[in-house]
């Protein structure tokens, strides 16, 4: 997969912002541009960005 300038970009403001690792932030970069707004993860910190809902399939 590749990722256009403007994904790099958005996912550094993102990881300053919200304190996640680069890599998480690029996932959240790419779910806010393709607008996809849950998520199915045990990772809890990704419940920092407001517009996604995270749902832990272990609880």
């Amino acid at each position: 997969m590749t990722y256009d300038s403007a994904i790099i970009i958005r996912a550094l403001n993102i990881h300053k912002e919200y304190g996640l690792h680069f890599w998480d932030s690029l996932l959240v970069a790419t779910m806010e541009k393709n607008e996809i707004r849950r998520i199915i993860t045990e990772d809890i910190h990704l419940k920092k960005i407001p517009w996604i809902e995270v749902i832990n399939p272990f609880q």
